[in-house]
């Protein structure tokens, strides 16, 4: 029984560490010349510690990078890399911006049904 309990809890941190690993990305992206890693927890409602622990894994991954003048992090090359292979393919050049819009509203308002919908049942 516990154990479930457990696992269940470690599915929905998991689902919200990946969410918020998705907002850091977009924040990010909205930000031009980047942010500073406070900037970035105040818009996420999380410590900084936290945003310094997905900030470093998106940086192994070459999605965001690290300005030692600026002491900002921005989105990476890779980041880059995957926005302009998502343009090129044929489907999403067809999309109007609008419908992608409410599309992101809309998502918002069920973030909190989507996660529980994520977790799998439990064995």
């Amino acid at each position: 029984m516990w154990r479930d309990k457990m696992l269940k809890a470690k599915r929905v941190q998991t689902v919200e560490t990946s969410e918020k690993t998705l907002e850091l990305l977009e924040i990010l992206a909205a930000g031009g010349e980047g942010l500073h890693i406070g900037a970035l927890a105040d818009k996420l409602q999380i410590s900084s510690k936290k945003v310094l622990l997905l900030l470093v894994t998106l940086e192994c991954h070459g999605m965001v990078t690290w300005d030692d003048r600026s002491r900002k992090y921005r989105t990476g090359g890779r980041s880059e890399a995957l926005a302009r292979q998502i343009l090129n393919q044929p489907e999403v050049r067809k999309t109007d911006s609008a419908a992608v819009v409410s599309q992101k509203s809309s998502q918002s308002k069920v973030r909190s049904k989507r996660q529980i919908s994520l977790s799998p049942p439990l064995p």
